[in-house]
């Protein structure tokens, strides 16, 4: 994870061995740290304006039961 002055948030994740951007969250009020919650399905960014923004992240698993 990585948090930008350029008011973005980035999720890293390593792909064949290389690291790869695998998501980028924008936020106006720009990012000034990250965290994954401890299940890892969510991310908290906190923001310069004193905000805090909790994000879903979707898997992309297969969840087809058939």
């Amino acid at each position: 994870m990585t948090a930008s002055s350029d008011n973005t948030a980035k999720v890293w994740g390593l792909v064949d061995g290389q690291w790869q951007e695998k998501a980028t969250i924008q936020d106006p009020d720009g990012v000034t740290n990250i965290r994954f919650s401890p299940d890892g399905n969510y991310l908290v960014t906190a923001s310069r304006d004193n905000t805090a923004k909790v994000w879903v992240l979707k898997s992309k698993e297969n969840h087809d039961n058939s």
